[in-house]
């Protein structure tokens, strides 16, 4: 793969990761009239593993890069 493929595939994990903790920070949480928590708590682990994931293609790219140097 190129090395701006993979800045590509970083980028938008990364922006995707942002992007879930966003609407996390921005969604409301409320409790019922039964009692039940309503929340969006999906978000969270989704939004860090998508940053993980963009973080390991970068560590990746730039190992790539810097043995084709």
């Amino acid at each position: 793969m190129t090395n701006k493929i993979l800045n590509l595939i970083t980028i938008v994990f990364i922006g995707s990761g942002l992007a879930c903790l966003i609407a996390k920070t921005m969604s409301k949480s409320y409790v019922d009239a039964r009692g039940i928590l309503h929340e969006r708590l999906y978000l969270l682990p989704v939004g860090f593993g998508l940053i993980t994931l963009g973080l390991i293609v970068l560590v990746i790219s730039t190992i790539m890069k810097s043995m084709q140097a």
